[in-house]
């Protein structure tokens, strides 16, 4: 779940527990759900894989995203859990994430939701990008195309009295895109959507989105926030994803925000002459700075761009699963195989989550407590629900000695009278600096320091440490590293929060620019690097 909850920055990690409330845990039931494993923490809010089952032989995965403990009781933070519930559970469409109950769990907030396998835009690009692959044209005009169907029913969602509801994502970018291992594509997150009878209220000079595709109007607030500021949003997301690379994102926010309000957009077919001429006209209507020029509507730009994917793909629609298969196949094999796990554990897993934001990469980790009677810990790594917000999340494993039946033992005994015993594995110990959070050896995890490994000469083994701040260093150990001090590159110091923060920013003065500013400059990194 790339993007269930967003995080921005180092966000100082919740207790488990706060004023009485606490935390979901794999094993508990809530609401006829039991909670399997937690896949992601940060923002507001932490998100479970849960599992319901009924009558009939009924058994499905949902996800559950609660609030976390120490917000239960500001105001404003609950305020927006709750219209993002109303707003979202209101939305029925086949392009938009399903929210489909709300609740309390031990006087937390909760919302249940469909449970997304696959991964955001931004995400499918940047790996693309590694693999040193074009995603074909077919797939990024069928992918928008979806995306543009999903923001217009969202937009026409009317409300309980038949009247629009009038939504308005005000977050739509690439992140918020997902796009499921199964070829579907939904619109997610509307953390921050404005609805009609919305509780919470933005306050004066406050600004929530991510500027680089933030529309005009909502940085001058010099008019209303309606379904073209979407329009705008999702402009950009087009013009990126063809062009393969970054529309007005600069140096730091001022540039940014420059780029928004002044700089010309550079004609799409002369940057990516392969995209057709009715889609680069169309991106270019949506992103005319004058609102009342806009398009008000994405009904038929979706209509336009799925008829270009169908033209792109031979005269049929371009095969989505297929490709994302092509790049995720062992992402989506890993992720089959601990979510199993975990459902026959009920794993009680750290968390490392990885949130890609403004090309910064923020980590959230936190220390399981032992559990007595669990036989594993397993790194859940679930690429799925970018649902209020995208990353890859990987939740850990732990090592298991289970003790051997009675029948068992006296086979091993029986062996050991009829052969001489072998002679014992040569064990290595490796010394671990400060700053390590856990240490896996072959999956196993090793909490005795230092650690003591049993490696035999001319074997190696896959070395894992989980460093405080999240991230995670990946080495191949063998005989010859014992007394080894392991090492933990210094953690890279992360840039300043910028165009894809998703938290409380205050927008800058808008800058007077020169001729000379780098606002006229339309180049930028490719959409795959990190945002």
């Amino acid at each position: 779940m790339t993007s269930l909850c967003k995080t921005v920055g180092t966000v100082p990690e919740p207790a488990e527990a706060q004023n009485g409330r606490k935390l979901p845990r794999p094993g508990d039931v809530v609401d006829r759900v039991e909670v399997v494993a937690e896949i992601a923490r940060g923002g507001m809010a932490a998100v479970y894989a849960v599992r319901r089952t009924g009558i009939g032989g009924f058994d499905k995965i949902l996800a559950l995203k609660a609030m976390l403990p120490h917000l239960a009781d500001e105001a404003q933070p609950v305020e927006r859990f709750l219209d993002e519930a109303r707003i979202a559970s209101q939305i029925s469409h086949p392009s938009v994430i399903h929210v489909l109950d709300v609740g309390t769990h031990d006087g937390l907030p909760y919302l249940l939701m469909e449970f997304l396998r696959g991964q955001s835009l931004s995400s499918t690009a940047r790996k693309a990008k590694q693999c040193k692959r074009r995603l074909s044209l077919g797939f990024r005009l069928g992918v928008l195309a979806r995306a543009a169907e999903g923001l217009a029913g969202a937009h026409q969602t009317l409300g309980s009295d038949a009247s629009p509801l009038g939504v308005v994502h005000r977050d739509v970018s690439p992140q918020n895109i997902h796009i499921g291992y199964d070829g579907t594509v939904k619109v997610v997150d509307f953390g921050i959507a404005a609805a009609r009878g919305r509780i919470a209220s933005t306050q004066s000079g406050e600004f929530r989105g991510k500027l680089a595709y933030a529309s005009p109007e909502q940085i001058r607030r010099n008019s209303a926030i309606d379904a073209r500021t979407d329009v705008w949003a999702l402009g950009v997301v087009a013009w990126e994803l063809l062009a393969a690379r970054r529309l007005f994102r600069g140096e730091d926010e001022p540039a940014t925000l420059y780029n928004v309000l002044e700089m010309e957009v550079p004609d799409l077919v002369s940057v990516a002459p392969e995209v057709p001429k009715d889609v680069s006209e169309w991106v270019a209507r949506c992103l005319l700075r004058d609102v009342a020029e806009r398009p008000t509507d994405l009904d038929e730009f979706a209509r336009v761009l799925d008829m270009a994917a169908v033209q792109a793909n031979g005269g049929r629609r371009a095969d989505v699963a297929k490709e994302m298969d092509e790049l995720f196949r062992e992402e989506r094999a890993r992720e089959d195989e601990r979510l199993a796990a975990a459902q026959r554990g009920g794993a009680d897993v750290p968390l490392v989550q990885k949130e890609q934001t403004g090309g910064s990469l923020t980590a959230l980790s936190q220390e399981p407590e032992a559990r007595a009677g669990r036989s594993k810990r397993l790194v859940l790594g679930l690429g799925v629900v970018s649902v209020f917000g995208a990353a890859a999340v990987l939740l850990a494993r732990q090592s298991t000695n289970t003790p051997a039946t009675a029948g068992a033992a006296s086979s091993v005994a029986s062996v050991a009278t009829a052969a001489p015993s072998a002679a014992p594995t040569p064990t290595v110990q490796l010394r671990v600096p400060d700053g390590v959070r856990m240490v896996l050896v072959n999956g196993n995890r090793h909490d005795e320091r230092p650690v003591v490994v049993p490696i035999a000469a001319g074997a190696t083994a896959k070395l894992e440490l989980i460093a405080s701040d999240g991230r995670i260093v990946e080495s191949t150990i063998g005989p010859a590293d014992d007394g080894k001090l392991l090492e933990l590159p210094a953690s890279v110091a992360a840039p300043p929060a910028s165009a894809s923060a998703t938290a409380k920013e205050r927008v800058p003065p808008v800058p007077r620019a020169s001729p000379e500013k780098p606002a006229k400059k339309p180049s930028g990194p490719l959409l795959a690097d990190p945002y």
